[in-house]
């Protein structure tokens, strides 16, 4: 390990792969025993993420190949501009 390097506690982890749409689409749904999630956009342009309602006028947006990490329980959207792109998220939680 490095030296300065966050450790987190989690007891599960879970991958996927999200296809986000032009239309809202769910990256991860409420959970109270989230410890941390991290998403990484390998798409080609950029994914915005919000609560449900978010756009593209109101999300905070991810570009391509950049990743967020969020400490939180709350359900989690994206949504993109046009056509699609994909959101790989990873979810830690403690069971």
């Amino acid at each position: 390990m490095s030296a300065g390097a966050n450790v987190i506690k989690a007891d599960t982890y879970t991958a996927s792969a999200v296809t986000v749409a032009n239309t809202e689409t769910a990256l991860l749904s409420k959970d109270p025993e989230r410890v941390e999630a991290v998403l990484y956009n390998n798409g080609a342009n950029t994914i915005f993420v919000g609560p449900t309602g978010v756009t593209i006028a109101t999300g905070l947006p991810v570009a391509a190949g950049a990743s967020l990490t969020l400490n939180g329980q709350a359900a989690l959207f994206g949504i993109v501009a046009a056509a699609t792109e994909e959101m790989r998220v990873f979810d830690l939680g403690d069971d």
